[in-house]
């Protein structure tokens, strides 16, 4: 059975419903056009994983397991992805639903998969943030400009030491971030548009690429160590 969590009037701004123990979640989008729609699963504070993008008003069905590293309640957050209205708040809302029985009459997509290596290097540092909470506190932070280029660029190399990325991108046109070492216009795990800011899941330390769709400005990006 379907219970009401949250109806959020979708937004610019990630919008987090209350804690719930539900793994099973449904969306009802209250507007009539196509509109890209960013949703991750997190704890109210900090997200986890990549975003999920949908691209459709239909009602759709999510599957997102609790974090296995002691936490007992998840939150989902949501926003709007299309850069054409990141300007402003859109009005439009999103009824979510939750439930802990799988759906029989429905056909869920379970991104727990593609976040499994995330969750799990989570799970392997919560101990030790639990024992020495100075191992996950950064000391310091640098900050370099990286000029924007329509050719791959590496926006950070790997850095075991990492504790965090930050991205503020300056540029005229949109930045396609991925996480490896090559980024397309079709391969990125996030994009961010002029005045755009994102922070990387914490606990990834690989190196992080990306490629602009037009020249013109350049994106800060600050390392925590």
């Amino acid at each position: 059975m379907w219970n009401l969590l949250s109806e959020i009037s979708i937004s610019t701004q990630w919008d987090w419903t209350p804690p719930t123990t539900g793994e099973w979640f449904r969306f009802e989008f209250e507007f009539l056009q196509e509109v890209k729609v960013d949703i991750v699963q997190g704890d109210g504070l900090a997200l986890y994983g990549v975003p999920i993008r949908v691209t459709t008003n239909n009602p759709q069905v999510l599957y997102f397991k609790r974090p296995p590293f002691g936490l007992t309640d998840q939150c989902i957050a949501v926003r709007t992805g299309d850069r054409a209205y990141r300007t402003y708040s859109l009005g439009w809302k999103i009824k979510i639903f939750v439930t802990n029985d799988e759906p029989e009459s429905e056909h869920p997509v379970d991104f727990s998969t593609q976040q499994a290596q995330i969750l799990n290097l989570l799970e392997e540092l919560m101990p030790l943030a639990r024992s020495n909470p100075a191992a996950v506190v950064s000391t310091a932070a640098t900050s370099t400009p990286v000029t924007a280029a329509i050719t791959n660029t590496v926006l950070s190399a790997a850095n075991p030491n990492r504790k965090g990325l930050i991205f503020y991108s300056a540029a005229s046109g949109t930045l396609y971030v991925n996480l490896g070492e090559t980024a397309s216009l079709t391969d990125y795990s996030f994009n961010l548009g002029a005045g755009d800011y994102q922070e990387l899941p914490f606990g990834y330390v690989g190196a992080v690429s990306g490629i602009w769709d037009a020249a013109g400005g350049s994106v800060f990006v600050t390392e925590l160590s």
